[in-house]
């Protein structure tokens, strides 16, 4: 049975009782995903721009400029300030779109480790970020209420 809510004036049928779980499990996730990407991109990104011993001692230091590295540094920053203005409702996007570009960027992280033969404890990390960030932007696409004329399918997704 579907229920009804005031929107403005206009009723529109909510969410079933499995898209209101979907919806509250997202939530939950985009939440936990956006404390532990600020965390870790904010203080890797920092010790970048910084040059602190955590990021240089690795032997990637050595095969990029400097100036790439704060390069990379602020991009992290600049995620990390899009994800937080993203728990306001209105600017859900922008997490979205910094999620997607720190995914890209932990992608090509792995490659460049593994390209350059770099142990294992200097690729966990990017993989680690890499899965937490694409699954926000899969989080963020199923807990996506369905709108007006459309339906969910049985993966989750809207559809016309």
């Amino acid at each position: 049975m579907r229920q009804f809510v005031e929107e403005g004036n206009q009723p529109h049928p909510t969410i079933t009782t499995r898209e209101t779980d979907m919806n509250t499990f997202t939530t939950t996730y985009r939440y936990l995903a956006t404390a532990i990407m600020a965390g870790a991109f904010g203080f890797f990104g920092s010790a970048k721009i910084l040059k602190l011993d955590i990021v240089t001692a690795s032997g990637g230091w050595d095969r990029l400029p400097e100036s790439a590295w704060a390069a990379i540094g602020a991009v992290e920053l600049a995620a990390v300030a899009g994800l937080l203005l993203a728990l306001a409702p209105r600017l859900r996007a922008l997490g979205v779109a910094a999620a997607g570009g720190l995914a890209v960027l932990t992608a090509s992280a792995v490659v460049y480790h593994l390209v350059n033969g770099d142990p294992g404890g200097d690729i966990a990390p990017a993989v680690v970020q890499f899965v937490i960030s694409s699954g926000y932007v899969i989080a963020a696409r199923l807990g996506r209420p369905a709108t007006a004329g459309t339906h969910r399918t049985a993966s989750g997704f809207a559809a016309a």
